[in-house]
Protein backbone atom coordinates (compact mmCIF):
# COMPACT_ATOMS: atom_id res chain seq x y z
CA UNK A 1 0.00 0.00 0.00
CA UNK A 2 2.90 2.37 0.76
CA UNK A 3 4.42 1.73 -2.68
CA UNK A 4 1.04 2.26 -4.35
CA UNK A 5 0.61 5.55 -2.51
CA UNK A 6 4.00 6.71 -3.79
CA UNK A 7 3.29 5.48 -7.32
CA UNK A 8 0.05 7.50 -7.57
CA UNK A 9 2.08 10.71 -7.14
CA UNK A 10 -0.04 13.77 -7.98
CA UNK A 11 -3.22 11.90 -8.99
CA UNK A 12 -4.87 11.88 -5.53
CA UNK A 13 -4.31 15.65 -5.10
CA UNK A 14 -7.67 17.46 -5.34
CA UNK A 15 -8.60 18.31 -8.94
CA UNK A 16 -8.10 21.92 -9.87
CA UNK A 17 -5.16 22.51 -7.54
CA UNK A 18 -3.12 25.28 -9.14
CA UNK A 19 0.32 24.37 -10.43
CA UNK A 20 -0.08 20.60 -10.01
CA UNK A 21 0.06 18.39 -13.10
CA UNK A 22 -2.61 15.67 -13.41
CA UNK A 23 -4.28 16.45 -10.07
CA UNK A 24 -7.43 14.32 -10.32
CA UNK A 25 -8.52 13.45 -6.78
CA UNK A 26 -10.50 14.81 -3.87
CA UNK A 27 -9.65 15.79 -0.32
CA UNK A 28 -10.51 12.24 0.76
CA UNK A 29 -8.11 10.63 -1.74
CA UNK A 30 -5.46 13.15 -0.68
CA UNK A 31 -5.89 12.19 2.99
CA UNK A 32 -5.71 8.49 2.12
CA UNK A 33 -2.46 8.96 0.20
CA UNK A 34 -0.97 11.04 3.00
CA UNK A 35 -1.89 8.34 5.52
CA UNK A 36 -0.03 5.64 3.59
CA UNK A 37 2.97 7.87 2.86
CA UNK A 38 3.33 8.64 6.56
CA UNK A 39 3.61 4.89 7.14
CA UNK A 40 6.97 5.06 5.34
CA UNK A 41 8.46 6.21 8.66
CA UNK A 42 8.42 2.53 9.59
CA UNK A 43 11.07 1.77 6.93
CA UNK A 44 13.89 3.78 8.56
CA UNK A 45 12.77 2.53 11.97
CA UNK A 46 13.21 -1.05 10.76
CA UNK A 47 16.62 -0.14 9.37
CA UNK A 48 17.50 1.19 12.81
CA UNK A 49 16.25 -2.01 14.40
CA UNK A 50 18.63 -3.99 12.13
CA UNK A 51 21.54 -1.91 13.38
CA UNK A 52 20.38 -2.50 16.96
CA UNK A 53 20.10 -6.23 16.27
CA UNK A 54 23.66 -6.51 14.96
CA UNK A 55 24.98 -4.27 17.72
CA UNK A 56 23.47 -6.45 20.45
CA UNK A 57 24.54 -9.69 18.77
CA UNK A 58 28.11 -8.80 17.79
CA UNK A 59 29.18 -6.18 20.34
CA UNK A 60 27.24 -7.23 23.44
CA UNK A 61 27.06 -10.95 22.71
CA UNK A 62 23.30 -11.42 22.99
CA UNK A 63 22.12 -14.94 22.22
CA UNK A 64 19.67 -15.66 19.40
CA UNK A 65 17.05 -16.75 21.94
CA UNK A 66 17.31 -13.47 23.80
CA UNK A 67 17.11 -11.50 20.56
CA UNK A 68 13.97 -13.38 19.50
CA UNK A 69 12.25 -12.36 22.72
CA UNK A 70 13.06 -8.73 21.94
CA UNK A 71 11.74 -8.84 18.37
CA UNK A 72 8.05 -8.81 19.31
CA UNK A 73 8.56 -5.59 21.28
CA UNK A 74 10.51 -3.98 18.45
CA UNK A 75 7.79 -4.86 15.93
CA UNK A 76 5.11 -3.57 18.29
CA UNK A 77 6.81 -0.21 18.89
CA UNK A 78 7.55 0.40 15.19
CA UNK A 79 4.06 -0.52 13.97
CA UNK A 80 2.37 1.45 16.76
CA UNK A 81 4.44 4.56 16.00
CA UNK A 82 3.88 4.32 12.25
CA UNK A 83 0.14 3.72 12.39
CA UNK A 84 -0.34 6.16 15.26
CA UNK A 85 1.40 9.07 13.56
CA UNK A 86 -0.34 8.31 10.26
CA UNK A 87 -3.75 8.27 11.92
CA UNK A 88 -3.00 11.47 13.86
CA UNK A 89 -2.59 13.38 10.62
CA UNK A 90 -6.25 12.92 9.66
CA UNK A 91 -7.95 14.87 12.51
CA UNK A 92 -5.11 17.42 12.39
CA UNK A 93 -5.86 17.95 8.66
CA UNK A 94 -2.14 17.59 7.87
CA UNK A 95 -2.49 15.80 4.52
CA UNK A 96 -2.56 18.34 1.72
CA UNK A 97 -0.74 19.16 -1.53
CA UNK A 98 3.03 18.63 -0.99
CA UNK A 99 4.19 19.16 -4.61
CA UNK A 100 4.86 15.51 -5.57
CA UNK A 101 1.98 13.96 -3.62
CA UNK A 102 -0.29 14.53 -0.66
CA UNK A 103 1.52 14.54 2.65
CA UNK A 104 2.06 16.83 5.63
CA UNK A 105 1.71 20.37 4.30
CA UNK A 106 -0.11 23.56 5.14
CA UNK A 107 -2.91 24.74 2.86
CA UNK A 108 -3.11 26.91 0.89
CA UNK A 109 0.51 26.76 -0.23
CA UNK A 110 2.52 29.65 1.21
CA UNK A 111 0.13 30.40 4.08
CA UNK A 112 1.53 31.63 7.41
CA UNK A 113 1.47 29.01 10.17
CA UNK A 114 0.70 30.00 13.76
CA UNK A 115 4.13 28.84 14.97
CA UNK A 116 5.76 31.21 12.49
CA UNK A 117 3.48 34.18 13.12
CA UNK A 118 4.51 36.86 15.69
CA UNK A 119 0.88 37.13 16.81
CA UNK A 120 0.24 33.37 16.88
CA UNK A 121 -2.46 33.66 14.24
CA UNK A 122 -2.57 31.59 11.07
CA UNK A 123 -3.77 32.15 7.54
CA UNK A 124 -3.87 28.40 6.83
CA UNK A 125 -7.25 26.76 6.42
CA UNK A 126 -5.79 23.23 6.76
CA UNK A 127 -2.62 21.76 8.18
CA UNK A 128 -1.61 24.55 10.53
CA UNK A 129 2.03 23.99 11.70
CA UNK A 130 2.36 20.99 9.37
CA UNK A 131 5.75 22.05 8.02
CA UNK A 132 7.13 23.90 11.06
CA UNK A 133 6.25 21.36 13.78
CA UNK A 134 4.56 18.16 12.70
CA UNK A 135 6.99 17.16 9.92
CA UNK A 136 9.82 17.42 12.44
CA UNK A 137 8.00 15.69 15.29
CA UNK A 138 6.35 12.89 13.32
CA UNK A 139 8.87 12.19 10.58
CA UNK A 140 12.18 13.99 10.12
CA UNK A 141 13.07 14.07 13.82
CA UNK A 142 12.71 10.28 14.24
CA UNK A 143 14.37 9.76 10.83
CA UNK A 144 17.51 11.71 11.74
CA UNK A 145 17.69 10.07 15.16
CA UNK A 146 17.65 6.67 13.45
CA UNK A 147 20.33 7.77 10.95
CA UNK A 148 22.57 8.94 13.79
CA UNK A 149 21.93 5.83 15.88
CA UNK A 150 22.56 3.45 12.96
CA UNK A 151 25.85 5.16 12.16
CA UNK A 152 27.02 5.03 15.79
CA UNK A 153 25.89 1.41 16.13
CA UNK A 154 27.92 0.40 13.08
CA UNK A 155 30.98 2.24 14.42
CA UNK A 156 30.66 0.45 17.77
CA UNK A 157 30.24 -2.90 16.03
CA UNK A 158 33.27 -2.28 13.82
CA UNK A 159 35.39 -1.26 16.83
CA UNK A 160 34.25 -4.40 18.67
CA UNK A 161 35.27 -6.66 15.78
CA UNK A 162 38.59 -4.86 15.46
CA UNK A 163 39.30 -5.38 19.15
CA UNK A 164 38.42 -9.07 18.89
CA UNK A 165 40.81 -9.37 15.98
CA UNK A 166 43.60 -7.95 18.12
CA UNK A 167 42.76 -10.41 20.91
CA UNK A 168 42.83 -13.30 18.44
CA UNK A 169 46.27 -12.21 17.24
CA UNK A 170 47.48 -12.11 20.85
CA UNK A 171 46.20 -15.63 21.50
CA UNK A 172 47.73 -16.75 18.21
CA UNK A 173 51.18 -15.62 19.33
CA UNK A 174 50.84 -17.41 22.69
CA UNK A 175 48.97 -20.56 21.62
CA UNK A 176 50.99 -23.72 20.98
CA UNK A 177 48.95 -26.67 22.30
CA UNK A 178 46.51 -28.64 20.13
CA UNK A 179 43.66 -27.84 22.52
CA UNK A 180 44.33 -24.13 22.43
CA UNK A 181 44.71 -24.25 18.67
CA UNK A 182 41.30 -25.90 18.22
CA UNK A 183 39.73 -23.36 20.52
CA UNK A 184 41.30 -20.57 18.51
CA UNK A 185 40.03 -22.07 15.25
CA UNK A 186 36.50 -22.06 16.65
CA UNK A 187 36.96 -18.44 17.72
CA UNK A 188 38.22 -17.61 14.24
CA UNK A 189 35.13 -19.24 12.71
CA UNK A 190 32.86 -17.22 14.96
CA UNK A 191 34.70 -14.02 14.08
CA UNK A 192 34.26 -14.78 10.38
CA UNK A 193 30.49 -15.17 10.83
CA UNK A 194 30.31 -11.93 12.81
CA UNK A 195 32.31 -10.17 10.10
CA UNK A 196 29.89 -11.40 7.43
CA UNK A 197 26.97 -10.18 9.52
CA UNK A 198 28.59 -6.76 9.85
CA UNK A 199 29.16 -6.52 6.08
CA UNK A 200 25.52 -7.41 5.45
CA UNK A 201 24.39 -4.72 7.89
CA UNK A 202 26.65 -2.17 6.20
CA UNK A 203 24.93 -2.92 2.89
CA UNK A 204 21.53 -2.34 4.53
CA UNK A 205 22.88 0.90 5.99
CA UNK A 206 24.15 1.96 2.55
CA UNK A 207 20.70 1.35 1.06
CA UNK A 208 19.26 3.38 3.93
CA UNK A 209 21.54 6.34 3.20
CA UNK A 210 20.90 6.12 -0.54
CA UNK A 211 17.15 6.31 0.03
CA UNK A 212 17.04 9.17 2.51
CA UNK A 213 19.88 11.50 1.49
CA UNK A 214 17.67 13.37 -1.00
CA UNK A 215 14.67 13.84 1.35
CA UNK A 216 17.06 15.04 4.06
CA UNK A 217 18.73 17.53 1.69
CA UNK A 218 15.30 18.72 0.52
CA UNK A 219 14.15 19.36 4.10
CA UNK A 220 17.34 21.33 4.84
CA UNK A 221 16.85 23.35 1.65
CA UNK A 222 13.23 24.14 2.53
CA UNK A 223 14.15 25.10 6.09
CA UNK A 224 16.89 27.50 5.00
CA UNK A 225 15.41 29.09 1.88
CA UNK A 226 11.68 28.47 2.33
CA UNK A 227 11.23 26.88 -1.09
CA UNK A 228 12.04 23.40 -2.41
CA UNK A 229 14.60 22.68 -5.11
CA UNK A 230 13.20 21.17 -8.31
CA UNK A 231 16.28 18.96 -8.69
CA UNK A 232 15.92 17.62 -5.15
CA UNK A 233 12.21 16.99 -5.75
CA UNK A 234 13.13 14.86 -8.78
CA UNK A 235 15.76 13.04 -6.70
CA UNK A 236 13.20 12.31 -3.98
CA UNK A 237 10.71 11.11 -6.58
CA UNK A 238 13.26 8.65 -7.96
CA UNK A 239 15.01 7.26 -4.89
CA UNK A 240 12.34 7.30 -2.18
CA UNK A 241 10.03 4.78 -3.93
CA UNK A 242 13.05 2.49 -4.46
CA UNK A 243 13.78 1.93 -0.76
CA UNK A 244 12.09 -1.48 -0.78
CA UNK A 245 13.94 -2.48 -3.95
CA UNK A 246 17.32 -1.55 -2.46
CA UNK A 247 16.60 -3.54 0.70
CA UNK A 248 15.41 -6.46 -1.43
CA UNK A 249 18.71 -6.53 -3.33
CA UNK A 250 20.66 -6.51 -0.07
CA UNK A 251 18.42 -9.28 1.27
CA UNK A 252 19.20 -11.43 -1.78
CA UNK A 253 22.95 -10.82 -1.58
CA UNK A 254 23.78 -13.72 0.83
CA UNK A 255 21.69 -16.15 -1.23
CA UNK A 256 23.45 -15.04 -4.40
CA UNK A 257 26.84 -15.55 -2.77
CA UNK A 258 25.87 -18.98 -1.42
CA UNK A 259 24.61 -20.10 -4.81
CA UNK A 260 27.81 -18.98 -6.58
CA UNK A 261 29.93 -20.85 -4.02
CA UNK A 262 27.95 -24.08 -4.47
CA UNK A 263 27.55 -23.82 -8.25
CA UNK A 264 30.83 -22.46 -9.56
CA UNK A 265 30.62 -21.45 -13.21
CA UNK A 266 26.83 -21.81 -13.40
CA UNK A 267 24.60 -18.86 -14.25
CA UNK A 268 22.34 -17.55 -11.53
CA UNK A 269 19.73 -16.88 -14.24
CA UNK A 270 19.04 -20.60 -14.58
CA UNK A 271 15.90 -22.19 -13.13
CA UNK A 272 17.78 -23.56 -10.12
CA UNK A 273 19.52 -20.24 -9.56
CA UNK A 274 16.32 -18.20 -9.60
CA UNK A 275 14.61 -20.77 -7.39
CA UNK A 276 17.44 -20.53 -4.86
CA UNK A 277 17.28 -16.73 -4.88
CA UNK A 278 13.55 -16.13 -4.69
CA UNK A 279 11.78 -19.23 -3.38
CA UNK A 280 14.02 -20.79 -0.72
CA UNK A 281 12.27 -19.31 2.31
CA UNK A 282 12.99 -22.03 4.84
CA UNK A 283 14.21 -21.13 8.31
CA UNK A 284 17.45 -22.96 7.60
CA UNK A 285 18.08 -20.85 4.50
CA UNK A 286 17.39 -17.65 6.43
CA UNK A 287 19.87 -18.65 9.12
CA UNK A 288 22.53 -19.39 6.50
CA UNK A 289 21.77 -16.13 4.70
CA UNK A 290 22.72 -14.04 7.70
CA UNK A 291 25.47 -16.37 8.93
CA UNK A 292 23.86 -16.63 12.38
CA UNK A 293 24.50 -20.35 12.73
CA UNK A 294 26.73 -22.83 10.89
CA UNK A 295 25.20 -24.70 7.98
CA UNK A 296 23.44 -27.94 8.94
CA UNK A 297 24.80 -29.78 5.92
CA UNK A 298 27.63 -32.05 7.06
CA UNK A 299 29.68 -31.65 3.89
CA UNK A 300 29.34 -27.89 3.88
CA UNK A 301 30.16 -27.73 7.57
CA UNK A 302 33.28 -29.87 7.10
CA UNK A 303 34.37 -27.74 4.15
CA UNK A 304 33.82 -24.59 6.17
CA UNK A 305 35.85 -25.98 9.08
CA UNK A 306 38.66 -27.07 6.75
CA UNK A 307 38.72 -23.65 5.10
CA UNK A 308 38.87 -21.82 8.42
CA UNK A 309 41.47 -24.28 9.73
CA UNK A 310 43.64 -23.83 6.66
CA UNK A 311 43.45 -20.07 6.88
CA UNK A 312 44.22 -20.20 10.57
CA UNK A 313 47.16 -22.60 10.07
CA UNK A 314 48.44 -20.38 7.28
CA UNK A 315 48.44 -17.33 9.54
CA UNK A 316 50.07 -19.37 12.29
CA UNK A 317 52.80 -20.65 9.96
CA UNK A 318 53.58 -17.14 8.82
CA UNK A 319 53.77 -16.01 12.42
CA UNK A 320 56.12 -18.86 13.40
CA UNK A 321 58.27 -18.17 10.32
CA UNK A 322 58.60 -14.54 11.30
CA UNK A 323 59.49 -15.49 14.88
CA UNK A 324 62.09 -18.02 13.67
CA UNK A 325 63.62 -15.52 11.28
CA UNK A 326 63.83 -12.93 14.03
CA UNK A 327 65.53 -15.45 16.32
CA UNK A 328 68.10 -16.35 13.67
CA UNK A 329 68.90 -12.73 13.07
CA UNK A 330 69.35 -12.17 16.79
CA UNK A 331 71.72 -15.14 17.16
CA UNK A 332 73.79 -14.17 14.14
CA UNK A 333 74.21 -10.67 15.46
Amino acid sequence: MIAIGTFLSTWPIPAGTEGVWRASGTQQTCAAQGFFLQLTIMAPLYNGSLSLYYLLMVTFGWSERRLKRMRIWVHGVIVAFGVGTAAAGIPLTLYNNAYLWCWQASYPTGCIESAQSPTGETTCTRGDNATSIYRWALFYGPLWVVILFSTLAMLMTWCSLKERGKQAETVLRNSFSHKDGRRLIEKFQRKERERNVLIQCLFFLGAFYLTWVCPTALRVKQSTSGSPSFGLLICVGIFLPLQGFFNFLVYLRPRYQRYRQKHIGESVMSYEGLKSLFFDNSAKASEEDYNLVPSGNAENEEARRSSCSSRFQGKRSVRFSQMSHSGNVSRSS
